[in-house]
């Protein structure tokens, strides 16, 4: 059973209803929009078909209520769904838009624009939400919005937090969220052992994505510093690679041109012996 969650704070049957977010829509088209109860249950949400009338990549759901409170405040609290929505909506977490349960798009992120130049992710923990997390950052990110993050415990979305814990926890939630930057390190970093040069280059190969798309050279070299820090690479190797990535849009990186530990630890071992047994040289090196 699928139901919907945006007609009422407190829905309790399927109702077809006219979308609050779609300004543009017929006052005689009807949607059905529909979001799982169950944990198992798939899709999580289920959309009316896309019409002529009706375009979900167009639409921002809610955003005809909430504008005035994101142009105000100045940032919007970007989630997924329709429950996520209604319940921040009633709790008063105010700014909230939701992408209608699918991949964001240029146009809603165009439409978001005209409201703010920043947004706070707020996305389901799970593995497609994460994901999903990461392309919208990039996308907004390419379209000058400031981003971040907000990190979820595992197994609660937007809405469940707000039912389970009110309102105070999420937006303590939102207060500590991460530049999406920080984030992508974190994450990448979380998903690859540092202590093997494998893990380490497969990590770098990653950011090196990232960094390629940095479009100014100081934000490349902040991000330079960080990566070298989550690492543990010295920040000129790195910057050195962020900028051969940035200029050639390469972004692999080789063993060979991947100091390794046990290349480190024989380089200290060897500048230990010289400055143990011939002092001036070792200061020297």
């Amino acid at each position: 059973q699928h139901q919907d969650g945006a007609h009422a704070a407190d829905a309790r049957e399927p109702v077809d209803e006219q979308r609050p977010g779609d300004e543009q829509s017929d006052p005689q088209e009807q949607r059905q929009h529909d979001r799982a109860l169950e944990p198992d249950q798939q899709p999580k949400y289920l959309n009316s078909p896309e019409t002529a009338i009706y375009s979900k990549s167009r639409t921002l759901y809610g955003l005809n209520l909430t504008k005035a409170h994101i142009r105000r405040l100045g940032y919007a609290v970007l989630v997924e769904g329709y429950f996520d929505f209604a319940q921040l909506l009633q709790a008063g977490v105010l700014p909230v838009v939701a992408s209608c349960g699918t991949a964001l798009t240029v146009q809603q992120v165009h439409l978001l624009r005209r409201f703010t130049s920043k947004v706070i992710l707020s996305f389901d923990p799970d593995t497609a939400g994460r994901d999903a997390a990461v392309r919208s950052c990039e996308l907004l990110v390419t379209e000058g919005f400031d981003v971040n993050v907000a990190v979820l415990p595992p197994g609660e979305d937007p809405d469940a937090i707000v039912r389970r814990h009110g309102r105070e926890r999420y937006q303590e939630r939102l207060r500590s969220s991460q530049p999406y930057l920080e984030y992508l390190l974190d994450r990448g970093a979380a998903e690859q052992n540092l202590q093997t040069d494998e893990g380490r280059r497969r990590f770098l190969n990653d950011m090196l994505a990232v960094a390629a798309r940095i479009p100014d050279s100081a934000g490349r070299d902040q991000f330079a510093d960080r990566l070298a820090h989550k690492a543990r690479i010295t920040e000129d190797v790195i910057r050195a690679e962020i900028r051969k990535a940035a200029v050639g849009r390469r972004t692999t990186l080789t063993s060979r041109e991947l100091p390794g530990f046990g290349l480190v630890r024989q380089a200290e071992k060897g500048l230990l012996w010289a400055l143990v047994h011939d002092p001036a040289e070792g200061l020297d090196a």
